[in-house]
């Protein structure tokens, strides 16, 4: 996994650094950006993984750097001695949050969890396609459904419960949540395009690039795309 480091304080660089290296031994850290225009430029021509982003640089903020890469896939975690910018921060929906100074133990989590959201990521992209004997059990108070993959065109998740939209018209819900399921279908032609949300990719009939991204399928259904999953969802759609 690489990561870059982006702030304006050479020594804040420096001392994010060597934290890294002594917890995080196995993370590939790039060559650091000190303000959003140089970060621009490395970015245009190298892919990290994982962003430690600092908000206030001279020539601007994060949040200006996000904006002039729309289609960024890294994981961003905001780093900043400014606690006012934590609403702001939530709409790019970023890994994490950390105050400087930066606690060890709070380092140590967040690399993790993005370690493990790119691992899943990256299986996503490389799921086979369903055997043709795939089917998933759905039990239900007062019956149990067995479908087979190709009649599952997408998949609802609603707190604890899930739904299940089927080629013929069926809406099933059951008690269960999305993530119950998730390996079971990521691993058979399913893409997980938003948090609530996993499709078929047999299913699709078309992808709109309007409201930063929707998905149709075959029975007219329309599916919003979370814009961190847009190009993965793109790739394995080609690749499918």
């Amino acid at each position: 996994m690489n990561a870059m480091i982006i702030d304006d304080e050479p020594a804040v660089c420096d001392s994010l650094t060597q934290m890294l290296h002594f917890y995080c031994p196995e993370l590939q850290l790039m060559n650091p950006a000190h303000s959003v225009g140089e970060a621009i430029e490395s970015l245009t021509r190298i892919q990290p993984d994982l962003l430690f982003l600092d908000i206030e640089m001279p020539d601007g903020t994060g949040f200006d750097l996000l904006r002039q890469l729309p289609h960024y896939n890294q994981k961003v975690v905001f780093f900043t001695a400014h606690e006012e910018y934590a609403i702001d921060a939530v709409r790019v929906q970023p890994l994490d949050y950390l105050l400087k100074p930066v606690d060890p133990r709070q380092l140590l989590d967040v690399v993790e969890r993005a370690r493990e959201l790119i691992t899943r990521e990256k299986q996503e992209l490389e799921a086979p396609f369903a055997p043709k004997n795939f089917k998933i059990v759905l039990r239900k108070e007062d019956a149990v459904h067995v479908l087979e993959a190709e009649q599952i065109l997408h998949c609802r998740a609603e707190g604890n419960y899930t739904w299940f939209f089927t080629a013929d018209g069926q809406e099933i819900l059951v008690s269960k949540t999305m993530k119950s399921f998730e390996e079971q279908l990521l691993q058979t032609g399913f893409f997980k395009v938003h948090r609530s949300h996993i499709l078929n990719l047999r299913a699709v009939r078309c992808f709109e690039k309007r409201d930063g991204g929707v998905v149709r399928l075959c029975n007219g259904a329309e599916i919003p795309v979370a814009s961190r999953k847009r190009d993965s969802f793109l790739k394995a759609l080609a690749a499918f």
